[in-house]
This record gives structure tokens, sequence and C-alpha cells, in this order.
């Protein structure tokens, strides 16, 4: 009686409103008015447009090859370009898993300053982001674009392969508390930053320092490829009775 394509059409326009359960796409399916069903196609049944059930829509979807539909998808983001800066993250998706397997795990390239999901890989469970970063980096056209991570990927490997084979820059973090992704990168000396920029907020009861050195002056410490820049953030709060500090 429905279309796939009416289906589709109404379980992404669902999820983009915020809807985030099958249950809840029936229902806010249920809910559109007659000229709106008319736009996405829906079926007509005695003079009137008639909204695919909770049931149809669920037994759709689940038939529906996700990795095909990625595909898709991405290569219609694509078309609209990357911007300057492309971000990857994993996070786990809220709600998909169940008594017998635990949820799914997603790494993403974002567009900087957009919601545009351009690539995603599905993160297996006995494997991390890391092995999956390369693959989901691979289809990209990032010639010209910085590329940016958080600091379980700030690896000797990546930097070398967004540099030398896609031809992009790379923004990665070291954490003081991340022994491990500080190692490539030797240990910087505050003496060969300048002197910081810094702020400091006041309120609530508490103070709030963040200070940035930047540095082109490179040593032989820094042993991760192609660096051109480093910086250093530091972030103190002071409260009435204690104090906490986060360095990068």
């Amino acid at each position: 009686r429905h279309s796939y394509q009416t289906i589709l059409t109404l379980a992404l326009a669902a999820v983009a409103t915020g809807v985030t359960s099958l249950l809840a796409i029936g229902q806010w399916a249920a809910d559109l008015t007659q000229e709106q069903l008319a736009i996405v196609g829906a079926s007509r049944f005695k003079g009137r447009y008639v909204p695919p059930s909770e049931s149809a829509i669920r037994r759709t979807l689940q038939r529906s090859d996700a990795a095909a539909l990625d595909a898709i998808l991405e290569e219609w983001m694509a078309d609209f370009g990357f911007g300057d800066a492309v971000a990857f993250d994993g996070k786990t998706v809220r709600g998909s898993g169940s008594d017998t397997q635990g949820p799914r795990h997603l790494v993403a390239a974002v567009v900087h300053g957009t919601t545009r999901v351009v690539a995603q890989q599905e993160v297996a469970s006995k494997t991390n982001e890391i092995p999956v970063a390369h693959d989901l980096l691979a289809p990209l056209a990032l010639k010209g674009n910085m590329v940016t991570a958080d600091a379980m990927h700030t690896q000797t490997k990546l930097a070398d392969y967004l540099v030398t084979e896609k031809h992009a820059g790379y923004l990665l973090v070291a954490k003081d508390n991340q022994p491990t992704s500080r190692t490539p990168f030797g240990r910087w000396r505050p003496k060969i930053f300048p002197r910081p920029a810094e702020t400091w907020d006041k309120g609530h009861g508490r103070t709030e320092y963040r200070g940035i050195r930047v540095s082109t002056d490179l040593n032989n410490s820094l042993t991760c490829p192609h660096v051109g820049q480093v910086f250093r953030l530091e972030r103190t709060v002071t409260h009435a009775n204690a104090s906490t500090s986060h360095m990068r």
C-alpha cells in the first residue's frame, strides 16, 4: 500500500524533528495533515491520504540496508562541500541496545559549524574508534581542509595519513591526564612558548582563568609528523574552598 520512498521520507523527517523511536515515528506520521501527507506521496484510500502504520514503518526500516542508505546520504551531503574544517568523533546511539546486544557506537565526520554528517562508520564491539578512523576518512575529499579530533585519535599514523595521503591539515589534542596521547609529541617545556593570551572571569562564587600559548618555534622534542604549530591551553577554576586545573 505504501511506497518505500514515502516511508523513508516520513522516517527521516520525523527524526529531523527530534523523534527518537519507531513508535514515536508512527505517532508523528499519524498526526500529519492531509496536505503534508500529499507532499510525501502518501497513498490514498477512500478519497483520503493515509499514513503508514507504526508496524509498516518498523518492518520497512528493519529490512532496509543501512550501509547502502548511509552511502546515499553521505554522497548527497558531500555535494554541499565540507567548508573549511571537518570534525570526527564517536557517540553511543541512545536506545540502540537490547537485552542481548549492547548499544551501537558510531564514529561520524561532521562539518564544523553545522549538523551535516558527511561520513559514518559503526565501531565493532571488539574494537575501538582508532582503527575505524582511516576507513571513515578514506572516501572523503579533504584536500585543503582542517580535520579535528579528540585526544583518543592523537596518533602519529593518523597525522601522517591526513597530510601525505589526504592533503589535509590536522588539529589534535594531547591532554595532561592522557600520557599515552602526549608521547608522540614529546614533553613540551613552557619556555618554548611566548607570553600567553589570558582572560579572567568572575561570577557565581568562582574565578575562572583561561590562557593560551602558541608557538611555531618547534624543536626536536616534537616527534609527531608535519607539526607546524603547537599551542597550550590552560583553564583553572577557583572556588571558595578548592580549585581545579585543566591543561591541553
